[in-house]
């Protein structure tokens, strides 16, 4: 068993610390795979409070991984998929809401989701997020077709101002994009990438180096293999763009002119979380 706890792993205790008797076990087995991960090298399991953090920590799927969490305030915990030097959007949960009827704290994509948006009350000192955040992850998954093409960071800004409804989880349209000029002849570029987030669609490349992705205007999206790691963005004002980091820390990428009906701007940051 993987025991991951404060004071591990170049953990950051509060000034209290988290001794024995300060914190609580919480077992949780590592979840599979979702069929777009199939090829990930492992899970990278890291976890957040107001007071403390630990991580990042490889783990399997199906391993057995105690963590001790902070008592009296939430957490975020957070288990992202490894591709090389990339790690995906998370999958996780949030501490103690996330815990199920038997006690156990399952780590799904809509709850890293979540955890996300707790996240950002956390980094900033807050003890607890002040919204039913299993509400927010069921929502999200139910209303949206990738709630990270919705910032959840934009949202936590409505949930702190108590504003928050359901029908904030709305997104804006997707555009589909051509991104070309991809070096495919370069030895380990695969010909499909998989996205950064379980919902997403792969990054399917012709001979040519041509793939055509959908994103959401001003969100960066990326796919990622065989070490690469290909990050895309369409604005109104300069149109595509995108960058393609090699496994040697080279990179390259494109800028061109967008012929696609000008889409509406997301008022959110451009990187993922």
């Amino acid at each position: 068993m993987l025991v991951f706890a404060a004071g591990l792993l170049g953990a950051c205790a509060s000034p209290e610390g988290l001794a024995a008797g300060a914190g609580m076990k919480v077992v949780l087995v590592v979840p599979a795979f979702p069929q777009c991960w199939a090829q990930a090298d492992a899970w990278e399991l890291s976890w957040v409070s107001a007071t403390a953090s630990s991580g990042p920590a490889t783990a399997a799927p199906g391993q057995t991984v105690e963590l001790v969490l902070p008592r009296g305030s939430e957490a975020a915990v957070f288990c992202r998929a490894a591709f090389g030097a990339s790690r995906t959007l998370p999958y996780g949960a949030v501490w103690p809401q996330g815990l199920s009827a038997d006690g156990d704290l399952p780590l799904s994509a809509a709850g890293g989701y979540a955890a996300s948006l707790a996240a950002v009350f956390y980094n900033a000192g807050l003890w607890h997020c002040g919204i039913d955040l299993e509400h927010l992850a069921k929502e999200a998954d139910a209303r949206l077709d990738d709630p990270w093409d919705l910032d959840p960071a934009g949202l936590a800004v409505i949930v702190a101002g108590h504003r928050f409804r359901v029908d904030h989880l709305k997104a804006e349209d997707r555009v589909a994009v051509t991104v070309t000029g991809l070096p495919v002849a370069l030895m380990g570029l695969p010909m499909v990438l998989v996205p950064d987030s379980p919902w997403g669609r792969p990054a399917m490349l012709d001979a040519s180096g041509a793939t055509i992705v959908e994103l959401p205007a001003r969100r960066v999206r990326r796919w990622l293999g065989g070490g690469y790691e290909l990050c895309v963005l369409v604005s109104s004002r300069d149109g595509l763009a995108w960058t393609l980091s090699a496994p040697d820390g080279g990179q390259r990428g494109m800028r061109m002119t967008n012929e696609l009906p000008e889409p509406s701007l997301l008022v959110t940051d451009a990187s993922p979380p």
